[in-house]
């Protein structure tokens, strides 16, 4: 799995994916197709209701597919 900061009852509908060069996950993400913004602690993702599920799936697919790459 991937660690993220805001997941619980207690927050919105946006996460945080920590990653130590959010710019550069951004960009790569925003090339993939994943609507992103950086901040200082990573890369905040927020779903929409009008994302279908499929969008969903797609978009966690890319982000870990990204961040198993980075690990080697």
């Amino acid at each position: 799995g991937i660690n993220c900061l805001g997941e619980g009852e207690n927050y919105g509908a946006f996460l945080v994916l920590p990653h130590h060069d959010p710019v550069a996950l951004q960009t790569s993400l925003k090339s993939a197709g994943v609507n992103v913004d950086a901040r200082d602690a990573g890369v905040r993702i927020c779903p929409d209701i009008l994302n279908t599920d499929a969008e969903l799936v797609c978009a966690a697919q890319i982000v870990a597919n990204l961040f198993n790459a980075e690990m080697g």
